[in-house]
């Protein structure tokens, strides 16, 4: 189980990789307002990469800091990132809101993707997940979740937009 999730722990982050959009045009930003999530649940861990758009990403820290934010993988800018992701990605396993930590941040074009960690007290028998990632920016804000559990590979998908932002599921 553990050597599973270990394979997994390694893999994810090519698994997880998006096909890069293509550059907009100079000085045009882009249509599109959606994120891209992926998680990975095995007893009491949960991992999470998820994929923004760097600019609606950094204006929703900017915001969150009361100045502007460059997009980095620095402590500075993951704090931020923590604090938001927090606030916007709730993980709820058996009754209890999960602490998420920032475990690798990197640059695809023009996306950002996080990594985050989930640790519950116990295994994770149930989830309710609430996703606003960039809600409180765009009101057309869409996000996706992909959810599997190990070693079953169980998985189940999430479309999250305002009015429903929030999933129940169990194990």
């Amino acid at each position: 189980m553990l050597r599973s999730f270990r394979v997994l722990l390694v893999t994810l982050p090519v698994l997880l990789a998006l096909r890069p959009a293509p550059a907009p045009e100079a000085g045009r930003a882009h249509d599109v307002h959606v994120s891209n999530a992926r998680m990975a649940v095995e007893g009491t861990t949960a991992l999470v990469q998820v994929r923004v758009f760097k600019d609606d990403f950094a204006q929703a820290l900017s915001n969150l800091a009361g100045r502007p934010v460059t997009l980095a993988a620095n402590p500075e800018v993951d704090a931020l990132a923590t604090r938001y992701l927090n606030r916007r990605l709730l993980v709820n396993a058996g009754g209890r809101v999960l602490v998420g930590r920032i475990v690798s941040s990197s640059e695809d074009n023009l996306m950002w993707a996080y990594g985050l960690e989930y640790e519950a007290p116990l295994p994770i028998r149930s989830l309710i997940l609430t996703n606003t990632l960039l809600f409180d920016i765009y009101d057309d804000q869409r996000n996706l979740l992909r959810v599997m559990f190990f070693p079953s590979e169980r998985a189940e998908s999430f479309y999250f937009v305002k009015g429903a932002e929030q999933y129940r599921m169990r194990v």
